[in-house]
C-alpha cells in the first residue's frame, strides 16, 4: 500500500519556498508597534507649563507667624503683592467690617529674591491655614526662632514650597484675578492714644463676659472703655497722662461703639507689641496703628 502525505505549508508559494516579506512592510509594522507603545506614555499637554521659580526667601518663624496671625483675624485667604521692596497686603473680612494694610519690608527677611524680569509687581494667592500648619511645628521661643524657607513657582497650577527642619510642604496657590485690592481710606481722626496692646486686651476680654459690643471714649484726660449687657456692666478708665502718648484735637472727647469680637481679635493679634495707637472720632472707624501696618474697624451705629 502506498502512503500519501499531504504537505500543508502556510506562507509558501508554488515552489515550496518561503515568500520574501518586503522590507517596507517590516518597517511599517515596527513603526506601528512603536506608535502603539507610545500611546500609553505620559505626554505634557499643551496647557502644562514647566515650573518657573519666581520668589525665594528665608524668614524667621516669628516674622512669618506675625504676618499670619494679623491677617488671619480677617480672612483665611489673602492675595499677597510681591515686589522688590517686600510683601504688601491689603484685605478686608468677608462682611467688609474690618480692613488691614500690612507692609513687610525686604529687610525683615534673611533672604529675599524676586525673579521677575519685567520688574512689575506680582500676586500670590496664599491659603493662610496651610502656612499656619507649618508654623505649628516651629515652636518659637525667646531663645529659639527657626528660619523657614519659602519658594514660589509659576506653573499650570502655581504653588509654593515651604521648608522647615527638613520637612517640605507643597501648597497650591489660588487665582487672585477675582480679588479686587481694597483702597485704604485716609481718615483724619481727631483724638489718639498710644498704649500697650496687652493692657487693652485684658479689658476687652473682661468686656466679652457681658456684651457683644464696646464703647470707647477718649477725651483730654481719660480713655474710658465700657461694655453693657442687659443686667451687667464692665468699665475701665485709663488716665491718659499715664499712657505712652496721647493727642486730643477735640478735648471735649469723642465716642464710638465697636463690635467686640472683631476688636478683641485685632488687639489679640498685636498683643506682643509694646505699643499700639488708637485713632478715634465720633461714630467713626477706629484706626489701630502698629509698626508697618494699620487695622480699620467700622463703628457700630445704632438706629433710633
Amino acid at each position: 500500500m502506498e502512503s500519501h502525505e499531504e504537505n500543508v505549508v502556510v506562507g509558501y508559494g508554488e515552489t515550496n519556498e518561503p515568500e520574501a516579506i518586503p522590507v517596507s512592510l517590516v518597517e511599517e509594522t515596527e513603526t506601528e508597534i512603536a506608535s502603539e507603545e507610545n500611546v500609553n506614555e505620559e505626554k505634557p499637554t499643551e496647557t502644562e507649563k514647566i515650573p518657573v521659580l519666581i520668589l525665594e526667601c528665608r524668614v524667621k518663624a516669628s516674622v512669618l507667624k506675625g504676618i499670619v496671625d494679623k491677617v488671619s483675624t480677617l480672612t483665611d485667604e489673602v492675595a499677597v503683592v510681591i515686589d522688590q521692596a517686600g510683601w504688601h497686603i491689603r484685605t478686608v473680612d468677608p462682611a467688609h467690617v474690618a480692613m488691614i494694610r500690612l507692609d513687610v519690608d525686604m529687610t525683615a527677611f534673611e533672604l529675599f529674591r524676586v525673579y521677575n524680569p519685567s520688574g512689575d509687581r506680582m500676586e500670590l494667592g496664599i491659603d493662610l491655614d496651610k502656612l499656619r500648619e507649618i508654623l505649628m511645628s516651629a515652636k518659637v521661643t525667646k531663645a529659639i526662632d527657626p528660619v523657614i524657607s519659602l519658594q514660589a513657582f509659576r506653573a499650570s497650577t502655581d504653588y509654593i514650597l515651604v521648608d522647615f527642619d527638613g520637612m517640605t510642604r507643597k501648597a497650591s496657590l489660588f487665582d487672585t484675578s477675582c480679588i479686587d485690592e481694597p483702597k485704604v481710606p485716609n481718615l483724619k481722626l481727631p483724638n489718639s492714644v498710644t498704649m500697650p496692646a496687652s493692657d487693652l486686651l485684658a479689658v476687652l476680654k473682661s468686656c466679652e463676659t457681658v456684651s457683644d459690643h464696646v464703647s470707647i471714649r477718649l477725651d483730654a484726660g481719660t480713655l474710658t472703655i465700657i461694655a453693657e449687657g442687659d443686667t451687667d456692666r464692665v468699665s475701665k478708665v485709663f488716665q491718659t497722662d499715664l499712657l505712652i502718648d496721647r493727642s486730643t484735637a477735640e478735648p471735649a472727647g469723642v465716642t464710638s461703639k465697636f463690635p467686640l469680637d472683631y476688636l478683641t481679635k485685632i488687639v489679640k493679634s498685636l498683643k506682643g507689641l509694646p505699643a499700639i495707637t488708637l485713632h478715634l472720632g465720633n461714630d467713626y472707624p477706629v484706626k489701630v496703628d502698629f509698626p508697618n501696618g494699620v487695622f480699620l474697624l467700622a463703628p457700630r451705629i445704632e438706629s433710633d
